[in-house]
């Protein structure tokens, strides 16, 4: 077997050749939590990805921590965007209102 030593003349160059590695811990999950919704239902453009409501997300963290996944992002959707942006506008007091989504999410999980 011929060794190209051409890919390893510079330090450079062998790192972009390396070995890379990945696992489980650099994986990170999304969720997307809708204000209101009865049950979990699939996103069609995000294939193997669910729009969840607190209970489901709930649920679904507790068996990707089995899984061995740690990570996870949360994509709060409020019921309806008028009433999201009248909250989120003024003063800022929406980001401490227990009854927005994102923050009743973030607390939760």
């Amino acid at each position: 077997m011929k060794r190209l030593m051409r890919l390893r003349g510079s330090q450079h160059l062998r790192d972009l050749c390396a070995e890379t590695e990945f696992n489980r811990a650099q994986l990170i999950q999304p969720f997307f939590v809708v204000e209101g919704l009865n049950e979990a239902e699939l996103i069609p453009g995000l294939r193997g990805n669910v729009r969840h409501n607190i209970s489901s997300a709930l649920q679904q963290i507790e068996k990707d921590l089995a899984e061995g996944v740690t990570q996870f992002l949360l994509f709060p959707v409020p019921a309806t965007t008028s009433g999201f942006v009248v909250r989120m506008s003024g003063l800022g007091f929406g980001s401490v209102e227990t009854t927005n989504v994102v923050v009743f999410a973030v607390d939760v999980v």
